[in-house]
């Protein structure tokens, strides 16, 4: 399940060729000078009209670089434990290595795209935790 999400979160990154996108933050619409950004989900009730806060679901911290794209995500449960961790590695404006570790902080998979003379992503294998290959694409 953890990789299923991590890669419905990750492949809009890769192959959103054809769309002419500076970076993840352009990407997200959010502009300006950002550094990091956390998110934190709540369950929520109406109370007088008006939604009302409960308890927190989980958080995400996001953090970018100066060029405005994602370096490190990190996951947390509803205490504040992580639960995941994902570094992101870049050349030329593009991801060349995606590193997701566990609650423990051990490798849980890596990802390592490939690109064509344009830039576009033209395939990307995964490595799950003993560096074996798990998975591979090809556009």
């Amino acid at each position: 399940m953890k990789k299923l999400l991590l890669l419905l979160l990750c492949v809009p990154l890769m192959f959103s060729c054809g769309e002419e996108i500076k970076n993840d933050l352009t990407r997200e619409n959010i502009k300006g000078d950002v550094k990091q950004i956390i998110e934190t989900s709540f369950d929520a009730k109406e109370a007088f009209g008006e939604p009302q806060k409960e308890n927190i679901l989980y958080k995400e911290k996001c953090q970018y670089n100066e060029d405005g794209n994602i370096t490190n995500r990190t996951s947390y449960n509803a205490d504040g434990e992580m639960i995941s961790k994902s570094k992101f590695q870049y050349e030329d404006g593009n991801i060349t290595e995606s590193t997701s570790y566990n609650a423990d902080g051990e490798i849980d998979m890596k990802w390592k795209p490939k690109y064509d003379e344009d830039g576009n992503a033209t395939e990307r294998t995964s490595y799950n935790a003993d560096g074996e290959i798990d998975m591979k694409w090809k556009s």
